[in-house]
Order: C-alpha cells, then structure tokens, then sequence
C-alpha cells in the first residue's frame, strides 16, 4: 500500500514538473486532423458502450449461475 501512494506521488511530481516546464508549440494540424478525432471519439464511445455490455452480462450470468449440487443430490 505504501508503494501504491510513492508511485501516485511520484507521477503528480513528475506531471507537475512537466505541465511547469512547457514551452509553446509551434505545430501544424493539417485539415484531416477533425476527422481523424472524431473518430476516436465515436470509437471511445462504442468501444466504452460495448466494454459496459459485457461487463453487465458478465455480471448477469454470474448471478443466474446455479449453486453446484451436492453428492446426495446428484445420486437422488
């Protein structure tokens, strides 16, 4: 558990010495830049429904997963 928070604490430290550090970009995005994200964003979006779905009936059949019988009841 104390490793988890010195790991935690040590990427704030390192994020916080990286957004403090930044210097302004001088980039191009091409016109092909929109549509290449809005097609992350719609895959972000079907992918995360679809990782929700499976998750749900993972759970579902979980709950509906019948109790194994017991050596009397599997010989009545």
């Amino acid at each position: 558990m104390a490793l988890q928070r010195i790991s935690v604490g040590m990427a704030a430290l390192c994020l916080t010495i990286l957004l403090l550090t930044l210097s302004p970009a001088r980039a191009y995005l091409d016109p092909g830049m929109g549509s290449y994200a809005l097609q992350i964003a719609i895959a972000a979006v079907i992918g995360g429904a679809f990782a929700i779905k499976v998750f749900l009936q993972r759970l579902l059949n979980w709950r509906k997963t019948p109790a194994p019988k017991s050596e009397e009841e599997k010989h009545d």
